[in-house]
């Protein structure tokens, strides 16, 4: 009686050349680790931040957090000086006729733009008109009117493509 084990009768089959075109591929992206990276550290640091937010939240509930009213602040300051910005900019394109230097015309406008604020404001409380309405509805009136003064960004502000992707400037 022959207690060892059979041999077996058919090796396994691969077809040549069944993988070759994902190695292929995975050689010419710089192996697994160049593919898995961009995709794999912010899949793993999403999911670090979700465990530590979710063990957090047990201890200190997020929602009472003062960063959500921080953030709230920070977006109404934001869009207050983009409002002002955009009317200043408004303002500063008819009473300058000549065109100025990025710079120059950002802090011009931003500064002729609080002033016009201000003198809004002044208006609107001798006739009464401030409270909730009147808090969003100043800012949204200088955005409608200076809103064409968005070319300035468009214009003046392009980023350098070596910002944009991470590369060391040439």
């Amino acid at each position: 009686m022959d207690l060892t084990t059979p041999e077996p009768t058919s090796e396994p089959t691969t077809e040549p050349g069944r993988f070759d075109r994902a190695k292929a591929f995975v050689e010419r992206h710089g192996g697994w680790k160049a593919l898995l990276t961009p995709v794999g550290t912010p899949l793993g640091l999403t999911a670090a931040l979700a465990t530590f937010l979710w063990q957090l939240d047990g201890h200190v509930a997020i929602r009472d957090w003062m960063f959500w009213d921080f953030f709230l602040y920070w977006v109404l300051a934001l869009f207050w000086s983009t409002s002002c910005a955009a009317i200043g900019h408004f303002v500063v394109r008819r009473v300058l006729p000549d065109r100025l230097g990025f710079h120059e015309s950002v802090a011009i406008s931003f500064g002729v733009g609080v002033f016009v604020f201000f003198l809004a404001q002044f208006l609107a409380g001798l006739a009464g008109l401030l409270g909730t309405v009147w808090f969003f509805a100043l800012p949204l009136a200088f955005l409608a009117i200076g809103g064409p003064g968005r070319r300035l960004v468009r214009v003046h502000a392009r980023i350098p493509p070596h910002l944009l992707c991470g590369r060391p400037r040439p």
